[in-house]
Formats: C-alpha cells, structure tokens, sequence
C-alpha cells in the first residue's frame, strides 16, 4: 500500500530558510510570527486546526505570517506587472493586485484542506484494516493497549502515526480510553470519529472488546462498498458536467467571439445603403443601417470571465455529486480551467486559420 504523499512539504522549506535567526534571539519570535499580528484570530486558529488535520507539524502564527508574506509580494509584484505594461488607471491596478493576495491567500489554505482530505481519505481506507489486525492482537492475549499499539504498521501511514502518539499518551499515564479517543482530532473525518466513539461506547458498557472492532470493520467495508456504488452509478452525471463544462463551454465562447469580431470588421469595412421602403409609414419610409460600434475585446473578457465561474462551479458539483463535499470538487477546478483556456484559443486559432482567405 502506497503512503499518502505530502504535496506541501516544500512549503516547510521556505518557512525554516527564511527564519530570521537575529529577530528571533532578539524579540522571541520569528519574522513571520510577528506578520502575523496582521491578520485576524479566526483565521490563525483556522490554520492551526488544517494544519493538524494535514499532519503537518507546523506553527500556526509562522505558516500564516508567511503565507501573508508570500502573497504581498505576489500582489506587489501584479501591481508592478500591471503598470509596467499601461494599465489604464491606478485603480485598476489596485484592484489587481488586491485579487491576486487574496487569491494566494486561498490557494495555501485550499492545499492544506486538500492535504488534510487527502489524509483523512487514506485513513478511512486503513481503519477497518487496523480494528481488524488490533482485535487478532487481542484474541492472541495481548491487553487492548499492547494491542492498539502493536497495529501501528508502516503501510497504514498517517493512521500509524496517530497510533503511535495515542501509544506515547499511554506511557505517560493517560487512560486507553483518552488517548484512543484523541485520534479522531487530527483527522477530519467523521467517519473515523464515529466509529472510535462507537468503540469506545462499547468498552465502557462492557463488550468484547476484539468482537466489536471486528463488527466495527465489517460495517465500514459494508459501507465502503456500498459508496462505490453509488459512486459509479452517478459517474454518468460528473462527466457530463466535465464536458460540458470543460469542452462544450470553450467550443462555443470561442467560435461566438470570432464571429463577433468578424461582424464588427465587416461593419467597418462594409458601406450600408439606406433602404427605403415604398407605402410604409413616414417615420419608416427610409431605413438606414448603423455599422456595428462594439469592442471584441470586451467579448473576449467576458468569456474568459464566464468559463472561470462555470468551471469553478462546475468542479464544485463533481465534487458534490461525487463525494458529497464541495472541497472534495476543488481538484477538478485547475483542470477544468486548463481545458477552457487552451480549447478556447485554440478553437479561435483553428476558426481563424480556416477562414483565413475570407477577404474581410
């Protein structure tokens, strides 16, 4: 069994490089600690619960005063980028910049709650494994604790690490049941918390301890097998939510905006006669065409503009459909996007190419 990959483990690299040792001997914190100061309570205690959600050993205040750090010089950056090549006003400039931190700001929280999915994932898959390999430790005469503890294989991963911090809680002197207990806040699964809750209900009102982890493993195998079906039953409807999302939306914004372009050049290009129309009203008796007076550029923004909102929500509802969690659809967004952005100009390329030798 593969173990659970870390994708945010080069965000630990710029935190413990850029540390500045000096401040610190001098104030008692870090640079980031202290930007930290900046941003509200909530959020920092927001970051400190993914953070052990994720797994990752991490100080709170430190990881969100660099993520405040990285995304002000990323919005400086755009702001610079932005009026370097003329942007039209300061404001606009403003305003780019203002989007991109907090854009930033989002995608180092979205990674540590995709981490913290992931992990939660991959210890929902183990657990029935470990109940059922704890209860033949205790069927061979091992107390629950030894037991517990002796589950902690190296292929459960992240579920073997939480065994082996409730297994130092033992030693130090907490109870099997505290320190069993514990495990369910650092992962973020409901479905680990209820099954340690239901276990743990049955230890204090006295069962078998080995018989009810191994009816606890078969109940969430049931389950497991029962979501895969449903699963594949709804499969048809992401992906026809995929491609119309990802596909039809791109073909159509494309081939809509050349042609768009195409009447606004044949309007310019074009004389339009007035057209008089014999027995009609005088207030209709002569009809003159006004040549089309809209910028395709604009066009082109709002399709850009449009694909990004369907292709957010439209990998929200896979993930809704799929998973029954809107996060669990945030892995389908940057795809989507690529899709519409790369089908959309090429469509527009491929247009453009074919109707090449139209004289407009």
């Amino acid at each position: 069994m593969d173990l659970l990959p870390h994708p945010l483990l080069p965000l630990r690299i710029p935190i413990l490089l850029h540390r500045s040792d000096k401040i610190k001997e001098a104030s008692g914190m870090s640079i980031y600690s202290s930007l930290e100061k900046f941003l509200p309570k909530k959020y920092t205690k927001s970051v400190e619960q993914n953070l052990r959600y994720a797994g990752l050993e991490l100080d709170a205040r430190e990881f969100s005063g660099f993520t405040f750090f990285f995304s002000l010089n990323i919005a400086l950056l755009v702001f610079f980028i932005l009026e370097i090549l003329g942007s039209e006003t300061l404001l606009l400039s403003l305003v780019g910049a203002l989007l991109s931190f907090f854009l930033s700001m989002a995608v180092f929280n979205l990674l540590l709650i995709y981490v913290a999915d992931k992990r939660a994932s991959f210890c929902e898959r183990v657990l029935p494994d470990v109940l059922l390999l704890t209860a033949s430790n205790i069927r061979a005469g091992m107390p629950p604790d030894e037991a517990f503890l002796s589950s902690a294989r190296e292929e459960f991963g992240p579920f073997s690490q939480e065994i082996i911090k409730a297994g130092k809680k033992i030693m130090s002197g907490h109870s099997f049941e505290s320190a069993f207990g514990s495990i369910s806040e650092n992962i973020k699964s409901k479905k680990v918390e209820s099954s340690i809750m239901l276990i743990l209900d049955g230890i204090r009102s006295g069962g078998e301890i080995a018989k009810l982890l191994e009816e606890t493993a078969n109940d969430l195998r049931s389950m497991e097998s029962l979501q895969k079906i449903v699963s594949s039953n709804v499969r048809a409807y992401i992906l026809f939510i995929f491609f119309a999302a990802g596909f039809g939306a791109p073909l159509l914004y494309g081939m809509s905006t050349f042609l768009i372009e195409t009447m606004v050049k044949l309007g310019k290009t074009v004389e339009l006669p007035e057209v008089t129309v014999p027995g009609a009203p005088s207030f209709l008796t002569s009809i003159r065409f006004s040549s089309i007076n809209v910028d395709p550029e604009f066009f082109v923004h709002f399709a850009l503009g449009a694909m990004t909102i369907s292709s957010f929500f439209g990998g929200i509802a896979m993930g809704l459909i799929e998973k029954g969690s809107q996060k669990a659809g945030v892995r389908y967004i940057p795809t989507l996007l690529l899709l519409n952005f790369l089908i959309f100009f090429l469509v527009r390329k491929v247009v453009s190419s074919l109707l090449s030798g139209m004289a407009i």
